[in-house]
């Protein structure tokens, strides 16, 4: 019997074929993991995030049932095929979008703001001033995820 790490010989595919059709299940199946996610709670607002426009609640039950029948579709496949799962390293994930975040903060300095529209003298001040203090606490944050364990 064929197993995750060995094709499937009735479907046969060869690694690179393999490894694309696995990496798209695995997004749908994260997907899939908030759809269910927020159709059991609604996100908590933050002081910049408001969240707007739940799953409704009388549409748990169908959501759910359908989430269940995408699921096991989903893993039919992979199960057919002998797809291997994969693997998401949380603290590469969230290490990368604080990346992402610290360009972020670079992108809305004053001088790149420009673009928009002078920015005011004062305003300018302020935000240079700040926003390297958050984009420093943004890449200690990242500098402590990437830690490796002791």
């Amino acid at each position: 019997m064929a197993t995750h790490n060995q094709p499937h010989p009735r479907w046969p595919l060869n690694e690179s074929q393999r490894r694309t059709i696995a990496i798209t299940l695995a997004g749908i199946e994260r997907d899939l993991h908030q759809i269910a996610a927020a159709a059991r709670q609604h996100p908590r607002d933050s002081r910049m995030v408001r969240y707007v426009e739940p799953v409704p609640a009388e549409v748990a039950a169908t959501l759910r049932r359908s989430l269940a029948e995408i699921q096991h579709q989903l893993g039919q496949i992979a199960d057919d095929l002998h797809l291997p799962p994969q693997e998401d390293s949380i603290t590469r994930l969230l290490t990368s979008a604080l990346l992402l975040d610290e360009v972020a903060v670079e992108e809305i300095e004053p001088r790149r703001l420009r673009g928009y529209g002078e920015v005011d003298a004062d305003t300018a001040a302020y935000l240079n001033r700040e926003l390297p203090k958050l984009r420093a606490q943004l890449a200690a944050l990242g500098q402590l995820l990437a830690r490796p364990p002791l």
